[in-house]
């Protein structure tokens, strides 16, 4: 391959070949381009080399582009993901009837934070007929558009997506190597995504849970995330429960150990999806959820307990951060939502304000413009107001995140927590849109809307009084005896049974 690429390198180069070549190389370590962020493998090195070469010849060769898309995506290098940019904008021009080549851009765009122009490539790729990949393209629409708040958005592209995935679930049939039990899984993580507690309680999951064990445990993750936010602790501890008994059952046939690339006929059941490792994170999920549900209805003589459990809550949060970074790459991200929003929630609620800065920075840093973060940050900045400097900061985190969330269609809470739909009408939402094109009046339109909207926030958070922590569902915790009250306390040290491990 060398000899080829030295032969046909230069000026003259020809487009169809330097794609080939740049082919062969990348899939000598398919999906594995990266020794460390900015730094390629030797045979990616080849890629590269050849794809530039092409590109600065023929910067409109489709075939070149999409590779490129697909070497740079997973960098971590801000000026390699930059110079791929014009590229992911301009393919869907190139090829408006290839839907694949369509959504392509989404690649390098979730990257760059610029999400609306990956969902708009992505529904124009999911309505096209003959579609290479539909369930990819739906399940990336429903991201993109969970990651801005628009809840609608999201959840129809979720729920076309189940459509399409639920007849395939235990047919064998794998899109790009995932289970369709994969792709089946977003509607019920959107709902909770969108704290939609009513529609999880009140939909039943679709299959049994014999037909498919991890789109079950998921389900029983929603139902616990709907029961724990609800204030149903017991009803959430029995579905913490069936869950951890369904990530077992995936655990017991999940793919062999090594990189996903390796395994595409691992598992008949789960393919390159790290099912078990999914659950595993839901697991950890749910405990910290429950946990924080528990902690909300302590009285307030348990203040010893409570704090506690904080530390408990934290505890599960870390450790669902930790598996949810163990997981192989993949775009969109296989959880709904980053986890390091909620722990950073989690870490200001208990006072731990530098530890959560770092949180939201680290998630701003992989996920640009982020919303979800940017509010994190912005409730931050508010607490820790206490100067004139501080304050013209706050104003300018204000702004960031306005211009972050301003197709959402729901209030934020915190970082973790939906307040209820936006208040904005479809002409103030207009006025804020194009406020970016008006000027110094459109921002001062933009600023005092927000500030609306945030008063009315303000309002809400105080009446839920969500200052609170919570302690977790594990050994070390009996129920009391008064009604089945859920509510624990801790055991004396040494005595009683264990607790379920996750």
């Amino acid at each position: 391959m060398s000899a080829v690429q030295v032969r046909f390198a230069g000026p003259g180069v020809d487009g169809n070949l330097a794609a080939l070549v740049a082919d062969a190389w990348m899939n000598t370590h398919p999906w594995d381009y990266w020794l460390a962020p900015s730094k390629l493998r030797p045979e990616a090195e080849q890629a590269m080399e050849s794809l530039r070469a092409a590109l600065e010849h023929h910067p409109r060769h489709a075939f070149c582009i999409h590779l490129f898309i697909h070497l740079t995506e997973a960098s971590g290098d801000t000026s390699l993901l930059a110079e791929a940019r014009p590229f992911a904008e301009l393919l869907p021009q190139l090829v408006p009837g290839a839907p694949h080549l369509v959504h392509m851009g989404f690649h390098t765009l979730m990257h760059t934070g610029d999400y609306h122009e990956g969902d708009l490539d992505n529904e124009q790729a999911s309505l096209q007929p003959r579609q290479i990949y539909p369930m990819h393209n739906l399940d990336t629409l429903s991201w993109a558009c969970r990651i801005q708040g628009r809840s609608q958005c999201s959840l129809d592209a979720a729920d076309r997506l189940e459509r399409l995935a639920l007849p395939l679930v235990g047919s064998g049939i794998f899109e790009t190597g995932f289970p369709p039990s994969r792709f089946a899984a977003q509607r019920p993580l959107t709902l909770v995504a969108f704290g939609m507690h009513e529609a999880i309680l009140a939909a039943r999951s679709p299959l049994p849970c014999a037909a498919d064990a991890f789109l079950c445990g998921i389900w029983h993750f929603a139902r616990g995330a709907a029961h724990a936010g609800s204030g149903h602790l017991d009803a959430a501890l029995r579905e913490l429960r069936l869950l951890q008994q369904q990530h077992s059952a995936v655990a017991a046939t999940s793919r062999p150990a090594g990189r996903p690339w390796q395994n595409f006929n691992g598992s008949s059941k789960w393919g390159v999806f790290p099912a078990e490792q999914i659950l595993e994170l839901a697991v950890w999920e749910l405990r910290a959820r429950f946990a924080r549900a528990e902690h909300e209805q302590f009285d307030a003589w348990q203040k010893g307990a409570q704090k506690l459990s904080q530390t408990e809550e934290l505890e599960a949060w870390e450790a669902a951060l930790t598996t949810e970074a163990a997981l192989s790459y993949d775009e969109p991200p296989p959880w709904f939502l980053p986890v390091g929003v909620r722990l950073g929630d989690s870490l200001l609620r208990a006072g731990k304000y530098r530890e959560a800065a770092k949180v939201f920075n680290t998630s701003l840093q992989n996920l640009p413009h982020n919303g979800w973060a940017l509010f994190g940050q912005l409730q931050l900045c508010q607490l820790l107001k206490s100067s004139r400097l501080n304050a013209v900061g706050c104003q300018d985190q204000q702004l960031l995140f306005t211009a972050a969330w301003r197709r959402a269609d729901v209030r934020l809470a915190s970082a973790a927590d939906i307040a209820g739909p936006t208040k904005l009408t479809q002409t103030e939402i207009n006025a804020i849109v194009g406020s970016q094109k008006l000027g110094f009046p459109g921002l001062w339109l933009l600023v005092a809307l927000t500030v609306l909207g945030f008063m009315a926030a303000a309002t809400w958070m105080a009446a839920s009084a969500s200052a609170c922590t919570a302690c977790i569902a594990c050994a070390g915790y009996k129920q009391l005896a008064d009604g089945g009250d859920a509510r624990c306390l801790r055991k004396s040290a040494g005595a009683g049974e264990q607790g379920e491990a996750a």
